[in-house]
C-alpha cells in the first residue's frame, strides 16, 4: 500500500457514503423489505465503512507489528466480506426476474471458488512494518505499516479473475432475460425495463471496480488509481443500496 500523492484525502467521504448507505440498509431491513437482499446490502455497507475506516489507521497511527497485523488481517476480512455480498447481491439479482436451477448452482459454486481463493490470499500476504522515507532520502515515520499485499499478488489475482467471470455471467443473464421480456420486444419503457437497466448499470459498475482491482496488482505507486477505485466504489454503494426490488 502506497500513500504516494496523498490519496486519502477521499477515504473520509468513502466513508460517510458508507456509513449513510449502512443506515439506509438498516432502515430498509427493519420494514420488511425483501430481508436477504437487504441484508446484502446492509453487508456490502457496513464492510465499506469498515474497510475505509481501518484504511485511516494505516495513515494516522505508528502501529507496532502486532497491531499492523491485526488491523491488515481485520482490514483484508471487512473487504472479502464487501466483495463477497456484493456477488451474492448480484447473482440474486437473477433470481427476482427468473429461477433457474443452473444459475443456482453456478452461483455457489463460484461463491464457494471465491472464497476458497480468498482464504489462500489471507494466508499469502505478509504484513510489516516499513521505514517512510520522505522525497529528500530522509526517514520520517519509522513504523509505517505496511499490509504486505504485493506478496499475495497472484491469488489476488485468482480473486480478480473470478469476479470478472462474475460480473460478466450476471451481465448476460440480465441482458437475456430483458430480451425475452415483452416491453423490449414492443420497444416499450417502463419500470421492469428501467429496473433492469439500473441493475445492468450496477453490473457495468462493478466490473469497472473489479477491473481496477486487477490494475492496482501492478500500479500499487499510482494514486489516480486508488481514487478512481474508491470512486466506483461510492457509485456501487449507491447502486445496490436504492430500492428497486418492489419496483419491477
Amino acid at each position: 500500500m502506497s500513500i504516494t500523492g496523498n490519496p486519502y484525502v477521499f477515504i473520509g467521504f468513502v466513508n460517510m457514503v458508507g456509513l449513510h448507505n449502512f443506515v439506509k440498509s438498516v432502515l430498509l431491513y427493519r420494514a420488511g423489505r425483501e430481508k436477504y437482499l437487504t441484508m446484502l446490502k446492509v453487508i456490502f455497507n457496513a464492510s465499506i465503512t469498515a474497510y475505509y475506516l481501518i484504511e485511516l489507521l494505516y495513515v494516522t497511527n505508528d502501529l507496532s507489528l502486532d497491531e499492523c497485523k491485526k488491523i491488515s488481517y481485520a482490514q483484508i476480512i471487512f473487504g472479502y466480506l464487501m466483495v463477497q455480498s456484493l456477488a451474492a447481491y448480484m447473482f440474486n439479482l437473477i433470481k427476482q426476474y427468473e429461477y433457474n436451477k443452473f444459475d443456482t448452482w453456478m452461483s455457489i459454486g463460484l461463491l464457494v471458488l471465491r472464497a476458497g481463493f480468498h482464504i489462500a490470499y489471507i494466508f499469502s500476504i505478509n504484513p510489516h512494518i516499513n521505514a517512510l522515507f520522505n522525497s529528500n532520502g530522509q526517514i520520517i515515520n519509522l513504523t509505517f505499516c505496511n499490509n504486505g499485499i504485493e506478496s499475495g499478488r497472484n491469488q489476488s489475482m485468482n480473486l480478480v479473475m473470478v469476479d470478472l467471470f462474475i460480473d460478466a455471467y450476471v451481465m448476460v443473464r440480465l441482458m437475456q432475460i430483458l430480451h425475452k421480456s415483452s416491453s423490449f420486444k414492443n420497444r416499450s419503457f417502463n419500470i421492469f425495463t428501467l429496473v433492469t437497466y439500473w441493475n445492468l448499470m450496477t453490473v457495468l459498475v462493478a466490473l469497472w471496480y473489479h477491473m481496477l482491482m486487477g490494475l492496482n496488482n501492478f500500479e500499487y505507486s499510482q494514486s489516480y488509481d486508488v481514487i478512481a477505485k474508491q470512486a466506483s466504489l461510492i457509485i456501487l454503494s449507491y447502486l445496490v443500496t436504492i430500492e428497486t426490488e418492489k419496483r419491477r
